[in-house]
């Protein structure tokens, strides 16, 4: 069993984070050494290859390369942590994608992508040499003259470009989730079995833009290199790469293509660095640690909602407590001394039930907004994004009859006569109305009213609700994709209370039973209520992550609900539950519920 990790939760994501660059930049220098033995291979003179090799490798020249390469790295791993480590953004229109795709993060990122792309084939040419060792080189038809060396250009503008292409295809368009192991592993028996994986999908993701690179050249390659010899005040060659039959040269091709699979392979191995860093298991005290008031227990972890990782690590830490660890259930079943408090379970089963309740009310209120009026679905904003303090002045479905009765109150409060001029002075007292008046408040829910609609109608114009419409199912795959840790508290609630039948000793875990359950029952209602949705069913031609997390989502229900039916059979129908929750409850007593 793993030691407790007394750590704060800042300290935790620092070495985890310095871990995976580290390791990360190891990978790299291993593989810039293993290029290097590869191509002074001398197969007739091994012994003088061993010795120029091992010699090329620790030489200051060499690692001099890995500098740059290794500060760039980090800065870039240093910025794509930060997606790991902060709730990601809901996007629900084409035009908050837009906007999140050319957010300052963003940018960076892809000029880190960009910059690391060039910079690893100008390591990898330097250290190659030969005829696209360098730019510049003595001409061959006059010995007195400049000129530009095409395939160093070539394969530079390439580096630049894979990075991009890469950018745009994995980071933007890519999941960026962090997937957890179900089996939980040694990080080296992690990158051991992934290693050679990443290499074959790299060298096979790397075709595509290298292919792409060359048709865009063969377009455009003849004005960057007009450019670039204008700016370098050299000649170019007549034998330039600006025909088909030039750029088809398979040396340079082949070049392209290692170089795009040397990138690629980087940044797959920098992102595997981070998933087996980032999702290592951490054991959390179940009780404050005596003399350490920084120490994050397993409670406190559980709600850090707005720092994901952590949040993530702290239910599957619950879990794998419920599951394995019988010394820590002791101690978090056990009572406070003195007074005799279950403060451990109260705190435990407070968060977890906060975090699938939240959940719970979030996919009905999602639900609830897919099966609105079709009107209601054309708004580019939320019905409720003016809001109103009167229900009965905007009534869901009769905006039309509100604003007209309004209208039609002012227009007769405005055209009444004043009734007081047709009142004698003896009775004007006694017939005479208190004046009635149009309050602020009234005038400005109505202009919200008129502006609501008129941003409907607006929206309804294709092109406008083409960008600023909600995306099909949006929210729901969003909240879809964030449901690991309500799966493992739904775990971990179900496990701690079949353990409690044997080894609660104090019934500290009984008390909380009926709302444990009631809160199992509201999210699997929810969730039948979602495959009632013939939208999202549709839709799913591939599968996604989200649906992948429907499926995990729904199985960890019914076998939580029959973990707990089959510990306690008989018992449950003694606990205080509402009648709805008892008839579901009895299908799982007999095994029907599929």
């Amino acid at each position: 069993m793993k030691a407790k990790v007394n750590m704060s939760y800042r300290e935790i994501l620092f070495w985890r984070v310095a871990a995976a660059l580290f390791w990360g930049f190891v990978l790299q220098a291993v593989f810039l050494i293993a290029f290097v033995l590869v191509v002074n291979f001398n197969l007739w003179h091994p012994i003088a290859w061993i010795q120029q090799s091992l010699a090329f490798s620790v030489s200051l020249r060499t690692w001099l390369y890995l500098v740059p390469l290794g500060l760039v790295i980090c800065t870039q791993g240093i910025v794509c942590g930060k997606d790991f480590l902060v709730v990601n953004r809901y996007c629900g229109t084409r035009f908050a994608v837009c906007c999140s795709m050319f957010s300052p993060h963003t940018l960076i990122i892809g000029t880190s992508y960009s910059v690391i792309g060039g910079l690893i084939t100008w390591i990898y040419l330097s250290l190659l040499g030969g005829k696209y060792g360098k730019m510049l080189d003595v001409c061959s038809s006059d010995d007195k003259k400049t000129c530009l060396i095409e395939g160093y250009l070539f394969l530079i503008l390439n580096g630049f470009w894979i990075g991009i292409y890469f950018f745009v295809h994995d980071h933007v368009f890519g999941l960026k989730a962090l997937l957890f192991p179900i089996i939980q592993q040694l990080k080296f028996l992690q990158v051991k079995s992934e290693l050679q994986p990443l290499m074959k999908q790299a060298m096979i993701d790397a075709v595509s833009p290298t292919m792409y690179f060359v048709i865009m050249y063969y377009w455009y390659g003849g004005a960057v290199r007009g450019y670039v010899s204008d700016f370098l005040n050299c000649n170019i060659e007549e034998t330039s790469q600006g025909t088909i039959f030039r750029l088809m040269n398979v040396s340079l091709l082949f070049y392209s293509w290692f170089f795009n699979s040397t990138f690629i392979f980087a940044i797959y191995t920098m992102k595997l660095m981070f998933q087996v860093n980032l999702t290592e298991h951490v054991v959390f005290p179940v009780t404050p640690v005596f003399g350490n008031t920084d120490c994050l227990t397993l409670h406190q972890s559980l709600a850090l909602t707005d720092i994901p990782i952590i949040c993530y690590l702290g239910f599957l830490d619950l879990k794998i407590l419920a599951e394995k660890d019988h010394g820590r259930r002791e101690e978090l079943f056990a009572l406070s001394h003195p007074g005799g408090h279950p403060y451990n379970w109260n705190a435990v089963v407070e968060e977890s039930l906060k975090v699938i309740t939240k959940f719970t009310e979030d996919l009905n209120q999602t639900n609830i907004e897919a099966q609105s009026t079709p009107e209601n679905k054309e708004h580019c904003i939320p019905k409720d994004y003016f809001p109103s303090k009167d229900p009965a002045v905007i009534p869901a479905g009769h905006h039309t009859t509100s604003i007209s009765r309004m209208r039609n109150m002012s227009l007769r409060i405005q055209n009444a006569p004043d009734i007081s001029l047709y009142q004698s002075p003896s009775n004007s007292a006694q017939f005479q109305s208190p004046p009635v008046s149009i309050s602020q408040e009234s005038i400005t829910r109505v202009l919200k009213v008129y502006a609501s609609r008129a941003v409907g109608v607006l929206c309804r114009k294709p092109g406008i609700f083409f960008v600023f419409g909600e995306l099909p199912d949006a929210k729901v795959r969003y909240h879809l994709a964030q449901c690991q840790p309500v799966i493992w508290a739904i775990q971990g609630l179900s496990r701690l209370a079949a353990s409690s039948f044997k080894e609660d000793h104090y019934g500290v875990v009984q008390k909380d039973l009926p709302a444990i359950i009631t809160a199992l029952f509201q999210l699997k209602q929810a969730m039948d209520k979602l495959q009632k949705i013939g939208n999202y069913k549709r839709s799913q031609k591939v599968e996604h992550y989200d649906m992948k997390m429907k499926a995990a989502l729904q199985s960890a229900v019914k076998q939580s609900l029959y973990c707990i039916c089959v510990t306690f059979g008989d018992y449950v129908k003694e606990l205080p539950l509402r009648k709805d929750v008892l008839q579901q409850l009895h299908n799982f007593l007999m095994f029907r519920e599929g």
